[in-house]
């Protein structure tokens, strides 16, 4: 997929949500009109058009799946009257389109931050965070204003926004639905939390950085270094 756009606008903001354990914070952050997303994102060219099935697809180590009775579309522009095209996207662009009720799963590894790009935002459109089967946020698109506006504009840059969701706790699925017609996704990214034997290879690879800097300013400077 070629994708048009340079960087992420810093427009963010705090939306609070209740659980029923506690408040969790989710936070959307906007990326700049006719931002399409990073090379890296996923997208939905070579799944092909028709239904997404229970056993669904997995892409980049992200899993698609149908959890509901509704169908959910991949699906082209002006193949579903139910849905539209992204706006920026080139025309035949293929995309999710989740019909209304319909419910889809999109499973990958812990983290606390999912991008996508969401298309013509209905105040009904709605994203639940879960951490197993916990839930820990959920955001609907009426949540996105003033910043940006749920009002299902199929053209506008307003209503039709790569953006960023990020949850003060971590999650590893979301289900997406739609109390209407119809919930528009692309260019899907789940960037993994690092595991805790990661960091800690990471923290002995900047010590050892750090040590090598130690040693060559040492010996430039006439200074002398010993291990006892």
């Amino acid at each position: 997929m070629k994708m048009i756009g340079k960087g992420i606008a810093a427009l963010a903001f705090a939306v609070a949500l209740g659980s029923s354990a506690h408040a969790a914070v989710v936070t959307v952050t906007a990326g700049a009109p006719g931002y399409l997303g990073p090379a890296n994102a996923i997208g939905f060219e070579d799944v092909g058009t028709g239904n997404i099935t229970a056993a669904g697809f997995t892409r980049s180590g992200v899993s698609f799946s149908n959890i509901g009775s509704v169908p959910l579309a991949i699906t082209q522009q002006g193949s579903n009257g139910n849905g539209a095209n992204p706006a920026g996207f080139p025309s035949g662009n293929t995309y999710v389109s989740v019909l209304l009720n319909g419910l889809l799963q999109v499973s990958f590894g812990l983290t606390n931050s999912i991008s996508l790009f969401w298309g013509s935002i209905d105040p009904s459109n709605e994203i639940t965070f879960y951490n197993g089967n916990t839930q820990v946020g959920q955001l609907f698109g009426s949540g996105v204003t003033p910043q940006l506006t749920a009002d299902g504009n199929q053209v506008s840059d307003n209503s039709n926004r790569f953006v960023t969701l990020s949850d003060t706790d971590a999650f590893n699925r979301v289900v997406i639905t739609s109390g209407q017609n119809s919930f528009e996704l692309d260019s899907f990214v789940a960037p993994a939390v690092p595991e805790p034997a990661t960091w800690a290879m990471m923290m002995l690879g900047f010590l050892g950085l750090g040590f090598m800097g130690y040693r060559k300013r040492s010996k430039t400077g006439g200074a002398s270094f010993r291990l006892a």
